[in-house]
């Protein structure tokens, strides 16, 4: 049998998904892994753990199908980083998008006058997610290992490293770590030296289509001829994986985190640094902005605020109990500091507006209110080369229809989703066929759900957004 994989490996878990030739789902695997917590505002991953999860997901799908695959390409989240010495070991975990260890570097380098002229190389605000960041912040604070490392690499590397012994990253997600100049696709001198790193310790820049002969004696078992390929971050191939590559196509995922992104055939850099501007290919950018804030405030709230024993599942669906509006009760969505809009890595969480007619179902149904809205906000800052006219939504909370209606309903679009695989790894599959130049019959799903907005909310969410925006011109300044 003929089939493809496409391996998204994600914040808290990896999956591999197995795709015949007309893009039917045969089979898929995903294995989770804890997410590291030693300090305070730090946020790390094994790399061991995450490269076991790649082995077990690949293990499961071809002990399920009995043959092996044609091609395997990965999808990975961005802003990872890892020292790596000279004998291969890691030095570090995986420092992820959502550590704020570097957070006062970032703060002291946005307000320098050249910051200006580093967001217009490198199309990305300064902010601690950075490997740019956080790369200064071992300099500073771990000079040992800094000095050791021959090598700083982000999780995807990693697991390639692992399988190939090569270090490569796709441009991509080589612009997403603040070092890479989007015009000229190299590495960007000023940067490297401000951190004290030469090109060497960084991976080679690839196109997201490179290609790789898995080796002979591979760690996977592969007995017959199998490419691996490079593929991008998880937020390109979200867009291509779910079909929204036309500009007037706004992509919206909600995972762990959250994002609104297009992609564009120029090169779209905002006036005031709020959003990101990154390669895909020669022509094609991805623009957009990222939050901190997805699921894992909806996890936080019901382990922490209301210690709930339910399923996930049922916890969210509480919010379907209550009207559009949470009955005024509004939440700035800030429980892991924020990324786009407000770019703050010390912004907080706050519920305003509580009374005693709010249940836990207001609450629940608030914060997926807020996650929205956050998201309207970054959309509203996203510079657009024509209006955006649909909504394609991927990630986890596609699963919920009550929260796929708010996103209808704050937006006034129609929303549109393809909830039988994951975007992202649908996504990396698609490259790899193009990269390959296979012939096929691969096409986006057609198990589509379409969500029009509810006119009768119009005013509720109008309403509910200005009082979000109000609060965070507020609040957000006295969370430094």
């Amino acid at each position: 049998m003929q089939y493809f994989v496409g391996i998204d490996i994600g914040t808290t878990s990896t999956k591999a998904i197995a795709f015949s030739r007309e893009g039917n789902v045969l089979t898929s695997k995903q294995q989770t892994y804890p997410l590291l917590h030693p300090a305070e505002g730090r946020s790390e991953q094994d790399p061991e753990l995450v490269f076991d999860a790649v082995m077990e997901c690949m293990q499961s799908v071809r002990i399920a199908l009995g043959s092996e695959p044609q091609f395997i390409s990965f999808s990975a989240a961005m802003h990872s980083i890892i020292a790596m010495d000279s004998t291969g070991k890691h030095l570090t975990n995986s420092i992820i998008w959502s550590d704020i260890r570097a957070a006062e570097i970032a703060i002291t380098l946005r307000k320098k006058n050249t910051a200006t002229n580093w967001y217009q190389h490198t199309g990305v605000p300064l902010h601690a997610m950075l490997p740019f960041c956080k790369l200064i912040w071992l300099k500073e604070n771990e000079p040992t290992i800094f000095r050791t490392a021959v090598k700083f690499i982000g999780i995807k590397e990693y697991v390639l490293f692992r399988l190939t012994a090569q270090y490569v990253v796709d441009i991509s997600i080589a612009a997403a770590s603040g070092f890479l100049d989007i015009h000229t696709l190299k590495w960007f001198e000023p940067a490297l030296l401000f951190a004290g790193i030469d090109a060497g310790k960084l991976s080679q820049p690839v196109a997201i289509t490179h290609c790789i002969d898995l080796p002979e004696n591979n760690m996977f078992g592969i007995k017959t001829p199998c490419k691996l390929v490079v593929g991008s971050s998880d937020g390109v191939l979200a867009n291509i994986g779910s079909d929204a590559t036309d500009p007037a196509v706004l992509a919206i995922t909600i995972g762990t985190s959250a994002a609104a992104r297009i992609i564009s055939t120029n090169r779209i850099l905002h006036e005031e640094m709020k959003g990101f501007c990154y390669p895909i290919e020669q022509n094609r950018f991805l623009i957009g902005g990222a939050s901190n804030n997805g699921a894992n405030l909806i996890e936080w709230i019901k382990e922490q605020l209301f210690q709930n024993k339910n399923s996930y599942e049922e916890f969210l669906a509480t919010a379907g109990t209550v009207a559009a509006g949470s009955n005024g009760l509004i939440l700035l969505p800030y429980v892991s500091g924020e990324r786009a809009p407000i770019w703050n890595e010390q912004a907080k969480a706050v519920y305003f507006g509580i009374g005693q007619q709010h249940t836990q179902a207001h609450f629940v149904r608030a914060a997926m209110e807020a996650i929205v809205y956050n998201i309207y906000s970054i959309a509203k800052s996203i510079r657009t080369d024509e209006p955006i006219q649909q909504i394609s939504a991927s990630g986890g909370f596609t699963k919920s229809r009550e929260w796929l209606q708010i996103l209808a309903d704050v937006f006034q679009l129609t929303v549109i989703c393809k909830p039988d695989a994951d975007a992202s790894a649908r996504g990396a599959v698609l490259v790899a066929l193009k990269a390959l130049a296979i012939n096929h019959e691969f096409s986006i799903s057609e198990k589509t759900v379409t969500i029009h907005p509810n006119p009768s909310n119009v005013l509720v969410y109008q309403k509910g957004f200005q009082q979000f925006q109000k609060l965070n011109q507020l609040l957000v300044p006295e969370m430094n």
